[in-house]
C-alpha cells in the first residue's frame, strides 16, 4: 500500500470515532402517540382526554425533549380516497385538531413546532398519500425533504387513525 493510501486510511480511521460520538451527543430519538377519542359531532376534548394527552406529554417531557408535535384529525366520516369532504365535516376536523392544541400550547407547544393534518380533506400531501400503495409510499419518502413527515409518523398516523378520532404524535430526543 502507498503512503498516501496509508494517509488516507489513517485520516478515515480518525474521523470514523468523532462521527460516532457526534451521533452519541444527538440523543436517541423515539415517537410517542396517543389517539385522543371524540364523541360524534364534538370536537371538545373530554376531561379523561385531555388528561391522556398531558400525561404523555409530561411523561415524554421527563426522559427527553419533545422536538417535533404532529397531529392527524379526522371527523366522523372516513378519509376520502379520492375527494375531500364536505365542508362541515372538514369544519370538524379542523376544530377537533385547534382543542388539541390549545391544550397542547398551555404543555409545550408554545416551544416546540406543530404541524397538523385534516384528514377530511386530500389537500395535503398526507391526505392524497393516504390511500397509496406500499411501493408509491417507499418513493415518495425515499424523496422526502427533512423535516416533513416521515415514513414512522405515517404508518402511526395510518394504523391508529378513524372517524371520531385524532392521532398526536411527539418526537422525543432522549
Amino acid at each position: 500500500m502507498s503512503t498516501r493510501n496509508w494517509i488516507i486510511a489513517l485520516a478515515l480511521l480518525c474521523l470514523i470515532p468523532l462521527g460516532m460520538a457526534k451521533d452519541r451527543s444527538l440523543g436517541l430519538e423515539r415517537y410517542e402517540s396517543v389517539v385522543i377519542s371524540f364523541a360524534k359531532g364534538d370536537f371538545i376534548l373530554s376531561r379523561a382526554e385531555t388528561t391522556r394527552l398531558r400525561t404523555i406529554v409530561q411523561d415524554a417531557q421527563k426522559t427527553g425533549r419533545i422536538t417535533k408535535i404532529e397531529i392527524a384529525a379526522w371527523s366522523d366520516e372516513d378519509h376520502p380516497e379520492l375527494t375531500s369532504l364536505s365542508k362541515p365535516s372538514t369544519d370538524l376536523a379542523l376544530q377537533r385538531i385547534q382543542s388539541i392544541k390549545i391544550v397542547l400550547k398551555k404543555d409545550v407547544a408554545s416551544v416546540t413546532p406543530v404541524t397538523a393534518y385534516n384528514m377530511a380533506e386530500n389537500s395535503s400531501w398526507l391526505g392524497r398519500l393516504f390511500h397509496s400503495s406500499e411501493a408509491e409510499l417507499d418513493a415518495v419518502f425515499a424523496k422526502r425533504e427533512t423535516g416533513e413527515l416521515e415514513h414512522q409518523d405515517y404508518k402511526i398516523f395510518k394504523r391508529d387513525g378513524a372517524p371520531s378520532k385524532a392521532v398526536v404524535l411527539f418526537k422525543v430526543r432522549e
